[in-house]
């Protein structure tokens, strides 16, 4: 019968992994809650309108949920949302009243495929209830214990593949023949045994711990979860319904018999697993197949080789000369038990940081199953009868494994400084971290057991070598592979609870900071009127409004400030805001207006008893795709504004450039064609241009002359915030002076600008023009006015 050569399976047990291991998407892995707003077990005066939770990671949008209940248990939110980068939830709260509320969330993080949840209190008018931190996660109990089971039966299965290969074989070979038969008729079916019972563990205990990350998921029981088919779907688009398929399938070709038919399905399932994992990683990546359109082209491909691959070992076996032409091919339940642990990696921590740590933890698994896994197998073959008359084959095994878990040590720990290096940043970690915290109660295990694995070695073993009756020093090498296994068997269970723990390096990370507000600055007739947007992105926002007139006063209680929030890009009902008085000099309101993406007009309204009312008037956009009209009108209207503007000798305008934070500059231009500008800005600089003379100075200094090149002209300034404009889309209709504009948004060609200008329906004149940089924070507002008034611009003398 047909072998290959160790070389060559070596070989490709170490190709074998990559094809899935290439679905680790470079991320850190984990994620945890940094910042809550409000703070957990903090007490809030008013009421929030929303709870926000800031994540380390990105969580997965559709499977991450978080509510609000009152002390008895009600749901009082009504909705909750992932940011677009999937790391803050927003769950939306309505009045409610005093008392103490418990937030509860779960996450889905996409990077390693773990789930996780938690909660925490906060008060509105009452005091500060005492409560767990936001961030603070425990394992629970039964998923710890699922994994732990999964990973040690793993382990043996793929461990008993490799203790054949590289022990028993060769150990079978330094014997005559015929005792090598007797010797392996005796082995194989213990290790069998071993396998079925060990593979079942994995199956069972694998998908265990899948129902229960459902049930925490879908915040249902398991029972609900496994009698609805509530988990189905969440096995083709999680990582971990992935790798829960792929160990399943592992496993399969595991406990497949030897015979030619299911020799013929090994093979082809391996071949099946690197064709169909191919294809899934070079077009969606595992976890998103699902809704991809290459989901098709995978089906195919499976469902053709699959047939392919049944029909072979139904039809071959049947044909008695091809049926003794199926090879032993020996690789192949090695390759399974790669395959199987590389399946156990996809949800590893690894997972989330790329295919170089996902390789370093499958080889950390492999070297844990050459060591483990082979204590259980060496266990199985030599302790089970007497081994009189075999002395030879036995000194050999013990010999042979003490250098492959020697080698596999060497691996360990070679793998786990590497591992150790990424995730936990540094000595103190390992103390105030529970994930350090594990970690060293792991490496204190790994001291016992390989202390003992060195006595096998050292002492045991040469006593076997030496040893003519070697019953005496058989019973005490097994005696102490029994304690060794038991110490590898409670590293793993650390190594399951490390599995579902936050690496050290994620449980330290600052928690973001706060947002700074976007301060934009400007001024209302008399007034100069700060307003503060927090967070300033589409959703809930507080509003704060502080101003001083002229004299220095501050705007207090007495006077009424208004909000009015208008969406240019889309035809929505405009939203006054009436603002309250903090007691504090200023003016707050929290509110929802600004809810969608795209292009807003804030307007600030300052409202004084026997005064006329001042308002100043903000650009917003948020990035976004709101709904837009046909854009080839809006590059028409465009179009016709640039000609309408080439008809005007002399206008004004009136600019208000403020940079986000809290500082504004007024700019009044009087332009006149062909080549005259003349301005002067809020902070006393002035300056006059004709062609390509430039006149200016600062406050009432003495006049200062340069040359412009190119010239200037009043066409290519209108121009140039149109030119090369793209992204162009027809918004609302507003009104403006004594008719009604058209606001027409567009970006500049660069990128660098949003736009938008009021162009007037019945002349095509510019009213107004709003900017937002997207490169750098400025927010103008530009108003042209007094079109065609009779200026004189001239040079200084």
């Amino acid at each position: 019968m047909a072998t290959l050569p160790t070389g060559r399976v070596l070989l490709v047990l170490v190709l074998a992994g990559p094809i899935w291991l290439a679905a680790a998407v470079p991320a850190a892995a984990h994620g945890i809650v940094q910042r809550t707003e409000p703070e957990a077990n903090s007490s809030a005066g008013a009421a929030p309108r929303q709870v926000v939770l800031h994540f380390s990671e990105p969580a997965d949008a559709a499977l991450s949920s978080g509510v609000v209940t009152d002390r008895n248990g009600r749901a009082v939110s009504t909705a909750s949302a992932l940011s677009a980068d999937g790391r803050r939830m927003t769950i939306t709260l309505p009045p409610i009243p005093s008392g103490i509320y418990t937030v509860r969330w779960r996450a889905l993080w996409p990077a390693d495929g773990h789930a996780t949840s938690g909660f925490f209190l906060f008060a509105v008018g009452e005091g500060a209830p005492a409560g767990p931190p936001a961030g603070k996660e425990t394992p629970p109990v039964a998923q710890v214990a699922f994994r732990w089971v999964a990973f040690l039966a793993a382990l043996v299965v793929a461990g008993v593949t490799l203790f054949r290969l590289a022990v028993l074989r060769p150990a079978l070979r330094t014997v005559e023949l015929a005792a090598a038969a007797t010797l392996e008729a005796a082995a194989e079916p213990r290790l069998r045994v071993v396998t079925i019972i060990a593979g079942a563990a994995v199956g069972a205990a694998s998908a265990g711990e899948f129902l229960l990350q459902v049930a925490q998921l879908l915040g249902a029981p398991v029972p609900q979860v496994t009698s609805g088919g509530l988990f189905l779907p969440l096995l083709w688009i999680t990582r971990a319904g992935w790798s829960l398929l792929l160990r399943l399938f592992a496993v399969f070709l595991l406990l497949l018999p030897a015979s030619p038919a299911g020799r013929i399905l090994q093979v082809g399932g391996l071949v099946w697993l690197a064709l169909v994992g191919g294809i899934t990683v070079l077009f969606s990546a595992v976890g998103g197949v699902a809704g991809s359109t290459h989901v098709v082209l995978v089906a195919m491909a499976a469902s053709v080789y699959g047939l392919f691959s049944i029909l072979a070992a139904r039809i071959v076996p049947e044909v008695p000369d091809l049926r003794d032409r199926v090879p032993r091919v020996r690789w192949v339940p090695p390759l399974a038990g790669a395959v199987l642990l590389a399946a156990f990696t996809m949800t590893a921590h690894a997972a989330g940081e790329g295919w170089v740590a996902a390789a370093v933890d499958w080889v950390h698994l492999l070297g844990a199953a050459a060591w483990v896994g082979g204590l259980v197998a060496l266990l199985v073959v030599l302790f089970p009868r007497p081994l009189s008359g075999r002395e030879p084959f036995a000194g050999s095994v013990v010999s042979r494994f003490s250098l492959v878990a020697g080698g596999a040590l060497g691996v360990l720990v070679l793998t786990g400084v590497l591992s150790a290096l990424r995730f936990v940043p540094s000595v103190r970690a390992f103390v105030i971290t529970p994930y350090g915290a594990l970690l060293l109660i792991k490496l204190a295990l790994v001291a016992p057991m390989a202390a003992l694995g060195a006595v096998n070695f050292f002492i045991l073993r040469p006593r076997l070598a030496r040893q003519q009756h070697m019953s005496p020093a058989l019973r005490r090498l097994l005696a102490s592979v029994t304690g060794e296994a038991s110490v590898g068997a409670l590293i793993v269970l650390i190594v399951a609870a490390l599995t579902i723990t936050p690496p050290a390096r994620v449980a330290l990370q600052s928690p973001p900071p706060e947002p700074a507000p976007l301060a934009l600055a400007g001024v209302a007739g008399d007034v100069r009127v700060v307003l503060e947007v927090v967070p300033a992105q589409p959703g809930i926002n507080r509003f704060t409004i502080r101003g001083t007139d002229s004299s220095g006063a501050v705007l207090n209680g007495e006077v009424r400030v208004l909000l009015r929030v208008t969406k240019l890009d889309e035809e929505i009902d405009p939203v006054t805001l009436r603002l309250v008085y903090d007691g504090g000099g200023a003016h707050t309101v929290e509110d929802s207006a600004l809810g969608l993406p795209g292009w807003w007009q804030l307007e600030v309204v300052v409202r004084r008893r026997g005064r006329l009312d001042v308002t100043a008037q903000f650009p917003l956009w948020f990035e976004g795709d709101p709904t837009r009209a046909d854009d080839t009108a809006a590059a028409r209207a465009l179009a016709r504004m640039e000609e309408a503007m080439t008809s005007i000798a002399a206008w004004r305008q009136v600019e208000q450039l403020t940079d986000g934070g809290g500082n504004v500059v007024v700019t009044r231009y009087d332009l006149r064609r062909p080549d005259r500008l003349r301005y002067q800005t809020s902070s006393g600089n002035e300056a006059i241009i004709a062609g390509p003379l430039r006149y200016f100075r600062a406050g009432s200094g003495a006049w200062e002359r340069d040359l412009l090149n190119p010239p200037f002209a009043v066409d290519d300034y209108i121009r140039a915030y149109s030119r090369g404009a793209r992204a162009v889309a027809l918004g609302r209709v507003m009104p403006c002076g004594e008719g009604t504009c058209r606001v027409v948004t567009w970006e500049t060609g660069t990128g660098t600008a949003v736009l938008a200008g009021w162009i007037e329906e019945r002349t095509w004149r510019l009213r107004r023009l709003m900017m937002v940089g997207r490169s750098e924070p400025h927010y103008m507002t530009l108003d042209l006015q007094d079109f065609g008034a009779p200026l004189r611009i001239e040079p200084p003398r």
